[in-house]
């Protein structure tokens, strides 16, 4: 049974408000020179700003501000990489390991993933749990033990997260980002991959679990079909090491069909990956189209399977697998709309190339985000031609969005808040690059949602009736995020300290039986243990979805299981 343990609180850009980088000063300290300002921004899996992540590199520490944002000065790098660690509560952490340009400035962008429980497990009985798309974890029996070292015999709640190369974010949601790795013989590759799982356990009271000494677990990784042809019949086992952000030879899995199959004796981040010596890519991101060519600061490249981003010289630089083509691009979903595509000949072991690549020219749309009262408000706009998304923007610190668009084309222009307001514009966009200003784009709530509701009986409550929203003056968010990759749709209503998130894995109305409820109510917080959810409809982005639920749910850290029932809802589709 599927359920969801601590999602992310959507609306956290808004109420957030811009927190000061605890920096320390930088300047020469016998390194050379070599020490950096690091500027970055911290998304969630949708795309939209993370507020309030810790963030730590060397022995700096600061948070991202309202808008994702946070900078740290004085970073030395670990030899040619710089290292930053990313954390908070109700997500995945991530470490991102990247290649130093050798410039005073780096700049990194951050993805963290909803830390979700996937599954419920007996440890005394131990068993396989599978993903909706085949990747699998084997738990022998009694095998699990506390950071104790004592034997866990109770319910353990797992969050299990298979990483496929074939999804448009695999290079964004890595851990490490840059697929560094070392052998068993201490040797330096770079690796190709061909699949990667997490596996995070814990008690219900929240303790971390692992493998007992001696104990192993089985571990399936389907094989994306794009790579079936190349797939060798065996391929290593890597486990991700957090502290140093590379990737660790340890053990070999075996091709059985369509997936690898292999053992491993703890539990982290494992990866199937073919490991290659390495060759370097560096290069810069221009804008022709501006005068004098400038290089563009804080692009995202996509080289192969990693993402990286320039610097405040607008330079990149990162190591690639040696002996294999690679595709080099400007993703428009990450870059404003804006996208290009480079071709990178194989290279040979330990070679070097210098590949410059140029943004498009195009009309920029400019403008800013309001609410109704005419306050800057942080918020974003997706742009779309013929109904397919072209691309994202989000606002800067001063509620202002920067997007590019087609020439000669009219598109629809849709903006949001992080509340639930939104609208949506037709612009003609130019046939040169003269570009247009909006102006305020006023985001109003389109219609005015209603209160989730639902009955809820034991744990105390008899037949009680709940509603999240709907109370005078309580700021009340009902946001739905469709993930394009997993076909699910993660709905979550805010009130004060309330709140209520759905995770179904559908793409059109209909009723499913495996759907994941999460709740903190009164203090406590529930997850499901089976819940039913029928969407009624199933809006596209800016449109409502609605639906009923019902079902069982069980207190975390606690025993008390309740009972769901004439469950109601409807949120906001912000973005698909």
């Amino acid at each position: 049974m599927r359920r969801m343990l601590f999602p992310a609180l959507l609306c956290v850009a808004l109420f957030s408000a811009c927190k000061k980088s605890n920096q320390s000063g930088g300047g020469p300290d016998g390194n050379n020179g070599a020490i950096v300002e690091l500027n970055g921004t911290v998304v969630d899996e949708n795309g939209v700003p993370v507020a309030g992540a810790a963030i730590k590199s060397d022995a700096l520490q600061t948070t991202t501000n309202a808008t994702g944002n946070f900078k740290l000065g004085g970073v030395k790098p670990v030899g040619s990489a710089l290292i930053v660690y990313c954390s908070k509560n109700g997500y995945h952490s991530q470490t991102r390991h990247f290649t130093a340009t050798g410039g005073n400035s780096a700049g990194v962008r951050i993805t963290l993933q909803n830390r979700t429980t996937t599954h419920t497990l007996n440890a005394a009985a131990g068993g396989t749990l599978t993903l909706p798309r085949g990747a699998s974890v084997q738990i022998p029996a009694g095998a699990l033990v506390k950071p104790d070292g004592s034997t866990y015999n109770g319910t353990v709640d797992m969050a299990i997260t298979h990483l496929d190369p074939a999804d448009p974010q695999f290079s964004v949601k890595i851990p490490g980002g840059d697929l560094a790795a070392e052998r068993t013989d201490k040797s330096a590759v770079v690796l190709y991959s061909y699949g990667m799982i997490d596996v995070d356990m814990t008690t219900t009271a929240g303790e971390k679990l692992q493998l007992k000494s001696g104990k192993t677990s089985l571990l399936s990784f389907p094989i994306p079909a794009f790579q079936q042809a190349t797939a060798p019949a065996t391929i290593p086992l890597w486990h991700f090491d957090e502290a140093s952000g590379v990737w660790k030879e340890d053990g070999i899995a075996t091709r059985q069909g369509d997936r690898y199959v292999g053992t491993v004796g703890h539990f982290s981040t494992w990866n199937v990956d073919d490991p290659k010596k390495s060759a370097m890519v560096e290069g810069f991101v221009a804008d022709p189209c501006q005068s004098g060519s400038p290089k563009v600061p804080g692009a995202n490249v996509t080289i192969g399977q990693i993402t990286v981003q320039t610097d405040k010289d607008g330079k990149f630089k990162a190591r690639v697998p040696a002996g294999m083509a690679i595709t080099m691009k400007l993703d428009p979903k990450l870059n404003n709309g804006r996208g290009a595509t480079k071709e990178i000949a194989p290279m040979a072991a330990g070679g070097s190339v210098t590949q410059h690549i140029s943004f498009p020219c195009g009309p920029q749309l400019t403008g800013r985000i309001t609410n109704c009262e005419g306050k800057p408000w942080v918020g974003f706009v997706s742009m779309y031609l013929n109904g397919e998304l072209l691309g994202s923007a989000y606002t800067d610190d001063q509620s202002r969005f920067l997007i590019f668009g087609p020439k000669g084309k009219t598109i629809v222009l849709k903006a949001f808040d992080m509340v639930g307001g939104s609208s949506e514009q037709t612009v003609a966009i130019p046939a040169d690059d003269s570009g247009k200003e909006l102006g305020d784009v006023k985001v109003c709530a389109k219609d005015q949602l209603k209160p989730a509701q639902f009955k809820i009986n034991g744990g105390g409550y008899n037949q009680q009736t709940v509603q999240i929203g709907g109370k005078a003056g309580e700021t009340f968010v009902a946001l739905g995020m469709y993930d394009v990759h997993s076909h699910e749709i993660l709905c979550t209503m805010v009130a004060g300290n309330q709140q209520l998130s759905l995770r179904v894995e559908a793409e059109a109305a209909g009723t499913f039986e495996e759907s994941v409820l999460t709740m903190q109510l009164n203090g406590k917080t529930y997850t499901s243990q089976t819940m039913q959810v029928k969407i009624t409809k199933f809006g596209q982005e800016g449109e409502l979805v609605q639906g009923t639920f019902s079902g069982q749910a069980k207190e975390v850290n606690g025993t008390a299981v309740v009972s769901i029932s004439e469950g109601k809802f409807e949120v906001l589709r912000i973005k698909g």
